[in-house]
């Protein structure tokens, strides 16, 4: 028993001392909320990770909690976190807490709730990767379509959880013409997509 003491106290130590190195951080909006996205490197510990928010980056408050033991020896980890409750209209400061007092630089995003029957794109101009997210009626597949000038599909998909993602080598840089066919005929959505990247 002693034994099996002091080899919790060894790796919860290991745990609190290890270098926590943050490779990647992003927020970027849905149709519901913000999605927040980041990676730990391949040999980063911590012990628990804590979301806050608010609306400038040093009076933020947690808004979630992910116990245990967090990371991995052996390689990267990814982890997601679906804020679906923040107020409409603001932009918000997002930060990590990796294990106690280990906070990561904050993250911004504006949040704008879409009303029913309307999408956007996110970012525009475009760069890659980007998303068409969209806010319908009805339930069901819709179709994304993009066009060139001239009126000539180029590309098209097919979605029913409210957004389309876009990757590098799908389009060229250029300006197209999209079409965005809600479910059951509930509507069509149109505009003018703009890829810069």
């Amino acid at each position: 028993m002693k034994y099996l003491l002091l080899l919790f106290m060894s790796i919860s130590s290991s745990i609190h001392a290890q270098t926590v190195i943050l490779s990647r951080f992003s927020a970027t909006t849905t149709s519901t909320g913000v999605l927040l996205s980041w990676t730990l490197d391949t040999g980063s510990l911590c012990n628990g990770i804590s979301v806050y928010r608010g609306t400038d980056s040093i009076a933020i408050a947690e808004i979630h909690h992910i116990p245990g033991v967090c990371g991995d020896l052996s390689k990267a980890v990814t982890y997601t976190f679906q804020d679906s409750l923040p107020p409409e209209s603001a932009t918000y400061f997002y930060r990590l807490e990796l294990g106690p007092r280990n906070f990561s630089q904050a993250v911004s995003v504006s949040f704008n709730a879409l009303s029913n029957n309307s999408a956007r794109w996110q970012p525009h101009p475009l760069v890659f990767p980007a998303k068409l997210v969209y806010r319908s009626t009805k339930e069901g597949i819709s179709m994304l379509q993009l066009l060139n000038l001239y009126g000539q599909p180029i590309w098209e998909s097919s979605s029913e959880n409210g957004e389309f993602e876009l990757q590098r080598g799908q389009i060229e840089k250029g300006t197209y013409i999209w079409k965005l066919y809600l479910p059951d005929h509930s509507g069509l959505l149109t505009g003018k997509l703009i890829v810069a990247d």
